[in-house]
């Protein structure tokens, strides 16, 4: 991994859940990678995220049933499990990963958040 300025977040959003809730890409340096939806998000985008300087990750999704593609959220859920155990196991803090979901009235809902275990960057 890369040196990185530890206030560089990542943002992985479905667009439908990014329009409910437009604020969540909001902030100076904040990358936004806008998806069809949150199921298309794999692990090798949240690690080459990481290795590219993200100190955090956010997967954005569709919450209330509101998935167009109906499965989508719960294959982000896998995928955000899974990054959580290979950056375990790299020896780095998994709560650096986070999955919420937007609901209908834009109000954002943590499903998937793991408690940071360091205030400092690996």
């Amino acid at each position: 991994m890369t040196d990185r300025n530890c206030e560089l977040p990542a943002v992985f959003a479905c667009g439908a859940a990014l329009t409910r809730m437009p604020t969540a890409g909001a902030g100076n340096g904040v990358r936004v990678t806008r998806l069809a939806c949150a199921g298309s998000v794999n692990a090798g985008m949240l690690l080459r995220a990481l290795e590219d300087g993200a100190d955090r990750i956010l997967v954005l999704g569709c919450g209330d049933g509101a998935c167009r593609h109906e499965t989508g959220t719960v294959h982000a859920l896998e995928q955000v499990r899974l990054v959580w155990r290979l950056v375990a196991t790299l020896g780095l803090d998994p709560g650096r990963i986070a999955l919420e979901l937007v609901d209908r009235d834009g109000n954002s809902i943590t499903v998937a958040h793991r408690p940071a275990t360091t205030g400092e960057c690996e």
